[in-house]
């Protein structure tokens, strides 16, 4: 069984809003497993170690390339 799991970072003081969301794909597209969020590293750590025994595991993982410290949106992301 391949396994795709998505995951969306939001940042270092706004973990509530990180998300992992985890797919098996089927014949004709995907089944949607689990979806979750307010998620901490150690948290995907144990989401992704938990489809080990799959046989194939794809990881996309959609990353802030910078922060807005303390939380809010970053300027760009506003505009």
């Amino acid at each position: 069984m391949r396994i795709i799991i998505g995951i969306d970072l939001a940042g270092t003081t706004n973990a509530k809003e990180t998300v992992a969301a985890v797919f098996a794909e089927e014949e004709n597209g995907l089944a949607c497993l689990s979806v979750e969020n307010d998620l901490s590293d150690e948290a995907i750590l144990r989401r992704v170690g938990q489809y080990g025994d799959a046989g194939q595991i794809a990881i996309g993982i959609d990353a802030p390339l910078s922060y807005a410290f303390g939380g809010g949106d970053r300027p760009a992301d506003r505009n």
